[in-house]
């Protein structure tokens, strides 16, 4: 079936990846804000680390949990392994706000990552400011 988002729904927390939830959630919600080549009004799924946002556009859900806090680095290759709430997933592209750093060795070489640093976890209460901010924004 057909569904319609009215130009008042927007993505919770304003695309922020919210780890602690399923690994199929969360890949679902970037699936779903990916255009591709093509600009997106609804926004983006977002990550951050240190407070800077990350964009991110593809992801694969793996196997395996790792057992590791959500939002850890558990692995860093092709692609960058996180733990979730459920099973671990791996971000395929990513890339900083402005795109001037792209790409899984890039943004390693970067920000200096490691197996086990975490990226910035989502809150309540951060959550509902982001869907505040962004109702604010969007209008």
């Amino acid at each position: 079936p057909q569904r319609y988002f009215g130009r008042r729904h927007r993505p919770e927390a304003a695309g922020a990846i919210r780890w602690e939830q399923d690994a199929e959630r969360i890949a679902a919600q970037v699936r779903a804000l990916d255009f591709g080549s093509y600009a997106n009004p609804i926004g983006c799924a977002k990550a951050a680390w240190a407070g800077q946002p990350l964009i991110v556009g593809g992801i694969r859900v793996c196997e395996g949990r790792s057992g590791s806090a959500p939002g850890t680095m558990v692995a860093i290759g092709d692609a960058l392994r996180v733990a979730t709430g459920g099973a671990d997933v791996e971000l395929t592209r990513i890339e900083t706000l402005d795109g001037r750093v792209s790409g899984v060795a890039a943004l390693v070489a970067h920000f200096g990552w490691r197996v086990g640093d975490r990226l910035d976890v989502i809150d309540d209460a951060h959550a509902r400011a982001l869907d505040t901010l962004n109702a604010e924004v969007c209008g």
